[in-house]
């Protein structure tokens, strides 16, 4: 995967310090009570993940204690709702609340109430949810940066205005990249100058901490977390892991319960090691966060249901980078990417964007299972993930955002492979051709999940294995076309290819034969296919598929 085509989504997350409530300054609070404010390690599916498993907002009726008196409490506690509706403080508007209220106290600089509010709050939760609650937990910290800058001096006071100025900065230059990269306005070196840049601003925040606070401090955790994901956003996979191993160790050590960042710093820890090829460190860091979210959210959660997408992820990747030959196991991998589907669908429903995903996902797992297995063995898995990827296709059609057109071509090339493994030639044609075809409209726009001349010799190849003598005709002008395309990109291997599979038509053509095409790399990569026709009819079609990667979501 290349990291620069990702611009912005390792990135941090937030609506700003004083409207998110904190998000880097404040603790481990955000207006969904849910972290400390950011996507750590993971993308835009899985802020739609926190999104939409929020739980739904408590309505809070009981008055408001407008300032903080004598005997009076900041804290607007919900004390005549029932058992059964408030069953869960996580996600409730009781909770972002108080969290915004603590943010408009700090933008005002009344510390030393922002800490009485804290103090109620931790009070409150500690009462209803237990003091080993993570919400709690993270409560707690919130009050002891609020007590530590009401401690301050005059001077010190303004080292932590230029921190939050500093956030502001960082805030804005990121979003300005993000801007400019949803608008294709950016070059590597302009991306590489904004993340310098961003990292700068990084270690100010983190010299200001430590002066002001000392160690260890979860707003160095925080810090720490930042760097590594601006590092993993240029594939400066050493530095990163770095940055994420001191992220996990402060938290372990301020946290100390099971927690939300705690989680995140898990997952960002084993994504960097499985980079560097650390399967041993990738899977132990990816098992305890999957565990992690499910003491911290449950199993019916769609936090949780991320970690074990992540999960899946990962063993399918260390099965399907094994050298040929080599014993492959994708039972694991099917197990998360199946739980994280059947969790997704539960909750969010089967239209979903993050359902489809999932189902893209969990598909090729099947595929590349079913690569395994020899051929009068393939069909079963082979049948599900055909039935999965025209689900996923069917639920990205209806959407419109950019990251769901960009996701739709990939699982069209997808289908359109598993379709050709099945014989289905008519149906991949048609799924081929709609991909040349918008391409062919805007090619500046869309980003094919292949090379043109790659696409267009499996295009050929589709139309030629239906053998119909106008079949055979419009194949043999798609290998023309692929050979064009690969030639003006030196694809030497495709172009071959291309012209092996012209010849042979153009044989057919001579001999006035409807003649079996062989079974030459109908789905795969067109340099992978065997050089000859005689070694092209003894080879099992599915044996030379290139699966692309799945999703990797955190």
């Amino acid at each position: 995967m290349k990291w620069l085509n990702m611009i912005g989504e390792w990135q941090r997350r937030g609506l700003g310090f004083i409207l998110a409530g904190l998000t880097l300054i404040g603790g481990l609070f955000t207006t969904t009570g849910c972290g400390s404010g950011n996507g750590t390690a993971s993308n835009d599916q899985e802020s739609a993940d926190r999104l939409a498993g929020a739980k739904p907002g408590v309505k809070e009726s009981n008055p408001t204690v407008e300032s903080p008196g004598a005997g009076q409490s900041t804290v607007d506690t919900p004390d005549n709702i029932s058992a059964t509706s408030n069953a869960s403080v996580e996600g409730s508007e009781w909770l972002e609340q108080q969290v915004r209220k603590a943010a408009e106290l700090r933008g005002a600089g009344e510390y030393l109430a922002e800490a009485q509010h804290w103090k109620d709050v931790v009070s409150y939760l500690e009462r209803t949810i237990g003091a080993g609650n993570w919400i709690t937990a993270g409560a707690r910290l919130s009050r002891q940066v609020a007590v530590r800058l009401s401690e301050l001096e005059a001077d010190q006071i303004q080292e932590w205005k230029q921190f939050e100025k500093l956030e502001q900065e960082y805030l804005q230059n990121r979003g300005e990249m993000t801007e400019l990269r949803v608008a294709g306005r950016v070059t590597s070196q302009q991306y590489l100058t904004a993340t310098q840049q961003q990292l700068d601003i990084l270690d100010k925040q983190a010299a200001i901490v430590q002066k002001l606070f000392g160690q260890p401090t979860h707003l160095l955790a925080n810090l720490a977390e930042h760097q590594a994901e601006t590092l993993m956003s240029v594939e400066q996979w050493e530095s990163a892991s770095i940055a994420a191993e001191r992220c996990l160790s402060l938290r372990q050590t301020v946290i100390q319960v099971r927690h939300p960042d705690t989680v995140s710093a898990l997952k960002m820890l084993g994504q960097i090691a499985q980079q560097m090829k650390n399967d041993s460190l990738a899977e132990d860091c990816l098992v305890k966060a999957t565990q992690f979210a499910e003491q911290v959210w449950g199993i019916k959660n769609i936090q949780f249901a991320t970690c074990a997408n992540d999960l899946g992820v990962f063993y399918y990747s260390r099965e399907n980078s094994k050298p040929n030959g080599t014993m492959r196991d994708f039972t694991k991998a099917n197990y998360w990417l199946d739980r994280g589907l059947q969790i997704r669908r539960e909750v969010l429903g089967d239209g979903h964007r993050l359902v489809a995903l999932s189902r893209r996902n969990y598909a090729l797992s099947k595929m590349a299972e079913a690569a395994t297995k020899p051929a009068d063995r393939q069909a079963l898995d082979l049948a599900l993930a055909n039935s999965l990827l025209s689900l996923s296709l069917e639920n990205l059609r209806q959407g419109d955002e950019e990251s769901s057109r960009s996701l739709q071509w990939q699982v069209l090339s997808e289908a359109a492979t598993v379709k050709m493994l099945l014989h289905e030639y008519a149906e991949a044609e048609t799924l081929l051709a709609e991909i040349a075809e918008r391409w062919q409209k805007d090619p500046s726009r869309m980003v094919l999940p292949m090379t043109p001349a790659t696409l267009f010799y499996r295009w050929g190849l589709a139309s030629a294995k239906q053998r119909s003598p106008h079949k055979l005709v419009a194949a043999g002008k798609l290998m023309q076309q692929s050979i064009r395309y690969a030639e003006t990109a030196n694809e030497e291997k495709t172009a071959i290819s291309a012209k092996q599979a012209l010849a042979r038509l153009q044989e057919i053509s001579r001999e006035g034969l409807e003649q079996a095409i062989p079974d030459r790399a109908i789905a795969g990569t067109p340099g992978e296919a065997p050089a000859t026709t005689e070694s092209a009819e003894k080879a099992a079609p599915v044996r030379v598929v290139t699966l692309p990667p799945v999703d990797d979501q955190n």
